[in-house]
């Protein structure tokens, strides 16, 4: 089987979900062709997150339009790289000790806040929700409006999930 994929063009990029196939680099040429230093147990979460990907995908019935922060916040929650890896857990031990949390609004605008913070929602949902209602937003939720569809409204669902992060009590390490 002939696989068409582009050669990504970030160094940062290296792993790609493409329909029923999961492109991965290899761990040897990490040292030339990431920007980042290979380490087993890390390897592990990534696959698992990108795992979450293609399952949801699967399961989902309009992939395309879920929110970004959804998606990427259930691959770091279930795949719990948020526990081990700083890159997902960093902005958020910051953010909560220092009281600079973005809005749920920022969150959905900001590629980068969807994977520093998404996580976090996820988890709130779980915890306040139960998981049931994740798999539920993961198999027929096909908008970005994630907490309309859970029929929560936008204003009391950003303050209680500021308060829940407050009283988060994870261990990171």
């Amino acid at each position: 089987m002939k696989i068409n994929i582009k050669i990504p063009t970030s160094k940062g990029r290296i792993a790609q979900p493409q329909r029923t196939d999961l492109i991965l680099l290899c761990p040897s040429a990490y040292q030339t062709d990431s920007i980042y230093k290979y380490d087993y147990e890390e390897y592990k979460r990534l696959l698992m997150h990108e795992m979450v990907h293609m399952f949801h995908e699967h399961l989902s019935v309009d992939m395309e339009n879920i929110a970004r922060w959804f998606s990427e916040g259930l691959a770091v929650y279930l795949s719990e790289q948020y526990k081990y890896e700083d890159e997902f857990n960093k902005f958020v031990i910051d953010g909560i000790a220092n009281n600079k949390i973005p809005k749920i609004s920022d969150i959905i605008d900001d590629v980068m806040l969807s994977y520093d913070w998404g996580w976090t929602l996820v988890k709130y949902i779980n915890d306040t929700y139960g998981f049931d209602e994740v798999l539920n937003i993961m198999r027929n939720c096909g908008s970005s409006d994630v907490i309309g569809f859970i029929k929560e409204d936008k204003v009391e669902f950003e303050e209680n999930w500021r308060a829940w992060l407050f009283n988060l009590s994870i261990k990171f390490k």
